[in-house]
């Protein structure tokens, strides 16, 4: 899908682990950053990774309040930019996603009238990449 690498972090991984080792991966600190789980640990490694004079675009929403490192954001002059990721921008991104190919990271698909439950047990549990409700009429 045009990612140059991919990085899963454990649940149980540190934020400042993780950070070194999606460095490590990719050869050198990350330039922008968009951290799209909203997630307390996923900001914080987007933190880490990130170089120092760096970006993070906080897209995800998560719980209201989170703990960010924010004396560390200030030590590295990373600008932490936060994004309202469906304001003005929906018919756009709906006209960009029309243009490619999301089947490959559709990874379980369920049927409203059957499968709602399973679909979210099926997140619930950390499985899967994209898991689809079809919404569709039969």
């Amino acid at each position: 899908m045009g990612a140059d690498e991919v990085y899963l972090m454990s649940r149980d991984e540190e934020p400042e682990e993780a950070g070194r080792n999606i460095k490590k991966l990719l050869g050198l600190p990350i330039d922008i950053t968009l951290e799209c789980t909203g997630t307390e640990p996923c900001t914080r490694t987007a933190i880490e990774a990130t170089r120092n004079g760096g970006k993070v675009a906080a897209v995800g929403l998560g719980k209201p309040l989170i703990q960010v490192p924010l004396a560390k954001c200030s030590l590295k002059e990373i600008d932490l930019i936060g994004v309202c990721r469906f304001r003005n921008c929906f018919p756009l991104a709906v006209k960009m996603l029309s243009q490619l190919d999301l089947k490959p990271i559709i990874t379980h698909e369920f049927k409203l009238e059957t499968g709602v439950f399973e679909a979210f047990k099926t997140m619930e549990r950390g499985e899967g990449l994209k898991v689809v409700i079809d919404c569709r009429p039969n």
